[in-house]
């Protein structure tokens, strides 16, 4: 929470404690205002940059396994889109761009 008058962190809270470091979450954006899970981009290991990804339980603090995209792949933001006929909040699909930082080539 932050104090808009002094722009001070009022305070703070880790969401899930075992999640690995990470930045930019998405969420079913059409599955109503309460989300359980996101999804986010991290990093394994001492890769310099995000190179993975990494499913977040909001409600259970629990993460899925990082999912690494090999050596030198770096990982954008993930972007979730729910399957037409989806009946959980979590089916569907994420996409990521990826940089193959090897060969500079993205996918």
């Amino acid at each position: 929470v932050i104090d808009i008058e002094s722009a001070e962190l009022v305070r703070s809270r880790r969401v899930a404690p075992l999640a690995n470091l990470c930045e930019l979450p998405d969420s079913n954006t059409q599955w109503g205002y309460a989300k359980r899970y996101i999804w986010t981009n991290t990093r394994t290991d001492n890769a310099g940059f995000t190179n993975s990804l990494q499913k977040v339980d909001l409600v259970t603090e629990e993460c899925s396994e990082v999912i690494s995209f090999g050596d030198s792949v770096f990982a954008g933001n993930p972007i979730f889109v729910p399957k037409p006929a989806a009946t959980q909040e979590d089916d569907g699909y994420i996409l990521s761009q990826l940089y193959r930082s090897h060969d500079h080539q993205s996918d």
